[in-house]
């Protein structure tokens, strides 16, 4: 299949990812979730099965027709969030044009609520799970800077097409605001 966003304007399209298809995953909700380790009930003609909310959906480079994994016949029925990962460290961010506008430019999701998770959105086919040890371990003085090497290096493997480069430093910004608000760190701190 041929992806127009190749070769045309593509300055809303994937920042990862994107060697055969731009597509950007749609859901704002999806990052937050996945990062609160939510799992989904669905349910089909050959019975039920539970699976992580992220491995819901197909990233476009393995199959760029097909977003999902669902069987013909199932439905999704309930998303569960673990109690554990519903604490006060964890954070959404999201950068936009316009407040007014539903299509976020870049977005991460933090949680720190037992093992650290980040999970970025609108810059891939799908939301990307980003390793992000030992943030629980770092001294708070070191914060700031344990956050800032995370950010460039996540931001360092991007590989924008040619109108989209723009976009990193947004998405620089949604982790680092995204792990300190999490972390606790005051938004006047940021």
């Amino acid at each position: 299949a041929l992806c127009w966003a190749q070769q045309g304007r593509h300055e809303h399209h994937a920042l990862y990812d994107n060697g055969h298809c731009a597509v950007v995953h749609a859901s704002n909700a999806a990052p937050a979730l996945i990062a609160s380790d939510a799992r989904m009930r669905l349910v089909g003609d050959g019975g039920g099965r539970e699976l992580p909310l992220a491995r819901l959906y197909t990233p476009a480079s393995a199959d760029p027709e097909r977003e999902h994994t669902l069987k013909p016949d199932e439905v999704l029925t309930e998303i569960m969030v673990p109690a554990r990962k519903l604490g006060p460290r964890c954070a959404h961010y999201e950068v936009r044009q316009k407040q007014s506008f539903d299509w976020p430019l870049a977005m991460a999701a933090a949680n720190f609520n037992g093992p650290p998770r980040l999970v970025l959105g609108a810059v891939a086919s799908v939301p990307m799970q980003i390793p992000v040890g030992g943030v629980n371990e770092t001294p708070r003085e070191d914060l700031r800077g344990f956050v800032d090497t995370i950010a460039a290096k996540v931001v360092s493997e991007a590989t924008p097409l040619e109108g989209n480069a723009w976009r990193k430093p947004l998405l620089q910004a949604a982790i680092q605001r995204a792990m300190l608000s999490a972390a606790g760190v005051p938004e006047d701190q940021w």
